[in-house]
């Protein structure tokens, strides 16, 4: 791949940029900032490293004030893929997806509390967190409502995001455990369909 090519370079704090935003976390691009801001004056200050070569291993590019809204944005959805909680039904859900792992075949939603939320994102006040939120639903990355009475936003649907190399075991998993619900429901709808059919 060209990225890849471009590591050894000058370019490569824009490399890392780029990772952040295929699948990282705001947070991730916090601390790679504020770490290599960190590297870059201890080079200078002890080891006498001159000023071009800090430079070239220095600080991630400053985002812009969009970039930043969009980096949160993809937070939010990364965070509402990790996090599920079962038997908590969406009033205005239509189409429900149901977890065959449970007995209760309740509607999963994923919750995420305003306060997590806000220390991910850096965010201040909830009236910029839920700026944040509508303008996820606006851009059809994520299908839910902000709940005001429990201070948390419950999630629906989240788009996917791109994954590290690192995640494709996990999904291997979680795909073959879908792929054995699956076989087991082909199993039992023969006789749930003679259960449901009238008799002659």
């Amino acid at each position: 791949m060209i990225y890849l090519q471009l590591e050894p370079t000058e370019h490569k704090p824009y490399v890392e940029l780029l990772r952040i935003f295929a699948y990282g976390v705001y947070a991730d691009y916090k601390c790679n900032r504020h770490r290599t801001c960190f590297i870059s004056a201890i080079s200078l200050r002890f080891f006498k490293v001159p000023p071009f070569c800090a430079a070239r291993v220095s600080q991630l590019p400053e985002l812009t004030a969009g970039q930043k809204a969009k980096l949160k944005q993809l937070t939010i959805v990364s965070l509402a893929a990790k996090q599920k909680v079962h038997g908590r039904r969406l009033p205005f859900c239509s189409a429900p997806f149901y977890d065959h792992s449970s007995s209760c075949r309740h509607c999963v939603v994923q919750v995420l509390p305003y306060g997590q939320l806000m220390a991910e994102l850096d965010v201040s006040t909830v009236r910029d967190l839920e700026d944040l939120v509508i303008d996820c639903f606006y851009s059809d990355l994520l299908t839910g409502k902000l709940d005001h009475r429990t201070m948390a936003l419950d999630v629906q649907h989240a788009t996917s995001r791109d994954i590290r190399t690192s995640d494709v075991p996990e999904m291997s998993v979680t795909l073959d455990n879908w792929y054995e619900r699956c076989r087991a429901r082909l199993c039992i709808t023969p006789s749930c369909v003679r259960l449901f059919l009238p008799r002659r």
